[in-house]
């Protein structure tokens, strides 16, 4: 025998809910007392959590590179690159590069490069360390206005060519490291601004021993690759 049961439902009738910033509770989804929508909130990142993955690093995996043990990296930190072991960066970094072990980024810290740096902790941003010094922070952009050897500890040179030419000699591949890097623009002037191996022989950029800037805000950017000057 067979026993059929019918339920009553009603009609299916669409409608639209205003989004208001918070859940409702259960039962009344049409409230509009939830609160309001925070439009200032960008950070993708709100309300996820890190997880520790197999080489026991503890990150939410979002713009964060690493490649290393046992480090630790905010949920709501942002563009994270780290070499090394047991490094931690903490809420709201950005911007952060470490080649190093058992370094510590403090919160709401932005712009920091640590090479070949370990044991620190930095607390203010806009910092370069190497080999445990620091090397550049506020004002590390030199303006020159004259032709010079390059300082390696600079983050880069800016040219005023209006005088003549400008030629920028570049240090030795003993004076650098692998990763090094600098950038090189030209602000004004008709003449060149010229990056050039100088009385330094075989050194190279590109295989080429000078690379010319000629048009006003044109901007190079060279790294050391461990073998030879390179423009990234």
């Amino acid at each position: 025998m067979c026993i059929l049961i019918f339920n009553y439902t009603p009609d299916f009738i669409p409608g639209l809910i205003e989004l208001d910033g918070d859940g409702d509770e259960l039962g009344n989804p049409l409230g509009t007392d939830g609160g309001t929508v925070d439009f200032t909130e960008d950070k993708a990142t709100k309300g996820t959590r890190t997880s520790q993955n197999l080489d026991y690093n503890n990150t939410s995996k979002r713009g964060v590179e690493i490649q290393g043990q046992y480090n630790y990296v905010s949920p709501d930190s942002f563009y994270v690159e780290i070499q090394g072991d047991r490094n931690r960066v903490w809420s709201e970094a950005e911007n952060i590069k470490i080649q190093g072990d058992n370094n510590t980024i403090d919160a709401g810290v932005k712009n920091v490069t640590l090479i070949n740096t370990s044991g620190l902790t930095i607390n203010e941003s806009d910092v370069t360390y190497i080999n445990n010094q620091i090397v550049a922070g506020d004002g590390s952009i030199e303006i020159i206005d004259r032709s010079q050897s390059v300082d390696p500890t600079k983050l880069g040179y800016e040219a005023d060519t209006t005088t003549g030419e400008i030629i920028l000699e570049l240090p030795p591949y003993t004076d650098v490291f692998e990763g090094w890097e600098q950038s090189y623009k030209k602000t004004a002037g008709k003449y060149d601004f010229v990056l050039s191996e100088g009385a330094i022989a075989n050194i190279t950029i590109d295989g080429e021993t000078e690379i010319r800037i000629t048009t006003v805000n044109d901007l190079i950017n060279v790294y050391f690759n461990g073998f030879e000057y390179k423009i990234k």
